[in-house]
């Protein structure tokens, strides 16, 4: 699920930031007791908020062999599994607050003073997000941050084995689209009582999915999946997430998980979160560059994870294809 985990504010220009766990926004003006709060007449602040990935934060850390803390990047929200770059230009929702993107968050020389590190060239194109706040309300830790237009029609998420519902806004009638996860229950009967063959499961699902092991080898895939990679059941075992789906960095010499390209791959991340804590990842969207398979189009797709024993099972949702 993309979500908000850290809200900041500064009071002044050059003071520390303080982390909150809870920030009032105001429409047009910004966040209550922060330095880029403005009472504007004409309701105009494109500085009012400013948002910042957690995964480009450990991408720059990564890189630059460093362990800055999240408040060091002077950003007001630090979120998690959404690509931020993604929004730039578009209404989206954080909780009940509506924000519009208009332009990304280069690294600036004063951060770089401050930190004493080369932000410029680690944060490059990865900086965050300034928006403007149209809509104002309460920002918690834990919030959601959804499209606009994805936030009339939330998903509803259904086991692909029981059919059980798993997530559903029960205040909301309204017809709503359907995900595939599983459920716990069939998580772990799914191998085991149930018996049934690997092979059938998979190509239960309406979407691609595969199954993978903790270093990260592709154990099977489901029809759809192997339908999107142009081969057979028996010639997945072997193979990466990336080989499978066409990844562009997959085909480079260094192979799929070891590029520097790899260090933001939503998939990866995916597999090694719900590998090591045990808790899915919900509809990340993952970022286009790493799927195209072609130079007329480009391919995104909506990551979530599921363990099953040792195992983790990586659902490809909402598969969108568009013109370049």
């Amino acid at each position: 699920m993309a979500e908000v985990i850290k809200i900041y504010t500064s009071p002044a220009n050059g003071e520390e930031t303080v982390e909150k766990s809870v920030v009032v926004a105001h429409a047009g003006c910004g966040l209550v007791g922060d330095r880029y709060y403005r009472e504007n007449i004409d309701g105009d602040n494109r500085n009012a908020i400013t948002l910042q990935s957690i995964e480009a934060i450990e991408a720059c850390n990564r890189q630059l062999n460093s362990d800055f803390a999240p408040s060091a990047f002077r950003r007001n929200l630090i979120t998690r599994g959404i690509e931020l770059n993604e929004l730039l230009g578009r209404k989206f929702y954080v909780g009940d607050v509506l924000l519009y993107a208009w332009e990304l968050c280069q690294p600036c020389d004063y951060l770089q003073k401050v930190l004493n590190a080369d932000v410029l060239h680690g944060l490059l194109d990865r900086g965050g997000l300034r928006a403007e706040i149209l809509e104002g309300g309460e920002i918690k830790p834990g919030m959601p941050i959804l499209l606009a237009e994805d936030k009339k029609s939330q998903t509803r998420v259904v086991c692909a084995w029981c059919s059980k519902i798993l997530k559903v806004d029960s205040a909301d009638t309204r017809p709503r689209p359907i995900s595939h996860g599983i459920c716990q229950d069939c998580s772990k009967k799914i191998f085991t009582e149930m018996a049934t063959p690997m092979q059938e499961f998979l190509d239960s699902f309406a979407a691609p999915v595969i199954v993978v092991d903790k270093e990260f080898n592709v154990l099977a895939a489901g029809k759809k999946a192997l339908a999107l990679a142009g081969i057979g059941a028996d010639q997945v075992r072997g193979l990466r997430c990336g080989d499978i789906f066409g990844c562009i960095h997959a085909r480079k010499e260094e192979g799929c998980g070891n590029t520097t390209n790899c260090l933001n791959c939503v998939m990866f991340d995916a597999i090694k979160h719900t590998h090591k804590t045990g808790m899915p990842r919900v509809r990340m969207s993952a970022y286009p560059d790493l799927n195209c398979t072609s130079r007329d189009k480009k391919t995104r797709y909506h990551v979530s994870s599921e363990k099953i024993g040792e195992l983790v099972v990586l659902i490809l949702e909402y598969v969108e294809e568009e013109n370049r």
